[in-house]
């Protein structure tokens, strides 16, 4: 059954188009017109090859060989073609186009339909609403209807608003919710995002253990006063206090414990009054990633503790997302 590399090579070029910085990477954040023209070719390529196309509640496409619509179970496997800002070509469609074309090339060789569903999960990477892997989540029931309305992009539309034109219905998360007895297991091609396949000149290689992931929002405050006049010892910046590593930079550097453990900084939204004042920084978002939950919460504990440095003080907690008030130039 021969893979067509050229093919992959075409679709993975076409979906590149799908941006909204040509020439500067992708940029594809979720239900925009970018990833809907991306979605739109792989739909589109896929019921090329005889399969049907369903989009669940939670806005994850599904593409599966119509011969199998009613039989189960099936292989899964997928990704993503949410993008972050100025992204790479691979990251994500990869996972999408690889099982795509193991169906169109059995079809083409006139062998029966494998056993596979393949899946486009929404918003994976979290930069369009705050919140990673959104899509994957709701169908797995951790996440509930109400919190859609709280994911806002930067348009300020909710989860639920941008994604009623793509399908998202959180009056039917419940009863869409992934059946695991339908799923044989799940599958997904990743490209090497590190340096150690590199390092080993490998190819090739299966993971050993999926890292979860926490995201915490800090928002520091200076003390306003005159640049000109104020000495550097009476200063209160918040944004000096992040590049001094009083905490927050030490968390950005990034920690490992006895696991795998590590974080870094994600954005930081820095606001100034006047050229000559203090910053203020409004939400410097952390993502820290481990493989178990020993490391989880080691991880929290040392977000609090750096955090705590610059006298922090937990004010809410949604979802695994966290966030921190704190008064730059505290001890």
């Amino acid at each position: 059954m021969p893979i067509s590399s050229t093919r992959l090579a075409s679709d993975i070029a076409a979906i590149a188009q799908a941006t909204e910085t040509p020439g500067q990477g992708a940029s594809r954040p979720t239900f925009s017109d970018a990833w809907a023209r991306a979605a739109q070719y792989v739909q589109s390529a896929a019921r090329d090859c005889g399969c049907a196309v369903h989009t669940d509640a939670a806005g994850n496409i599904h593409l599966r060989p119509s011969v199998h619509e009613q039989i189960s179970p099936v292989w899964l496997s997928g990704s993503h073609l949410d993008s972050v800002p100025h992204g790479g070509d691979f990251d994500g469609v990869i996972g999408v186009l690889a099982p795509l074309e193991l169906l169109r090339a059995a079809r083409e060789s006139g062998r029966p339909a494998p056993p596979l569903e393949v899946v486009i999960f929404a918003e994976e990477e979290g930069t369009t609403f705050g919140l990673g892997m959104i899509g994957s989540r709701a169908w797995a029931g951790r996440l509930a209807a109400e919190q859609f309305a709280q994911l806002r992009n930067a348009a300020g539309e909710s989860y639920v608003k941008a994604g009623s034109r793509h399908g998202v219905r959180p009056d039917r998360l419940a009863a869409e919710r992934i059946e695991p007895d339908q799923y044989r297991g799940f599958i997904e091609i990743h490209i090497e995002q590190g340096p150690e396949l590199w390092k080993r000149d490998e190819p090739l290689a299966i993971v050993t253990a999926i890292a979860g992931r926490r995201q915490y929002q800090i928002d520091v405050t200076g003390t306003a006063n005159h640049a000109g006049t104020t000495p550097m010892d009476e200063r209160r910046d918040a944004l000096d206090d992040l590049g001094r590593g009083h905490g927050c930079a030490g968390i950005a550097r990034g920690h490992k414990a006895d696991g795998e453990l590590v974080s870094h900084q994600a954005k930081a939204n820095v606001h100034a009054g006047v050229f000559l004042g203090a910053h203020r920084l409004h939400g410097l978002f952390m993502h820290a990633n481990d493989l178990s939950s020993v490391d989880h919460i080691h991880g929290q504990t040392l977000c609090r503790g750096m955090a705590g440095k610059l006298l922090a003080k937990p004010v809410f907690r949604s979802h695994q997302q966290y966030s921190y008030a704190i008064m730059a130039g505290s001890q």
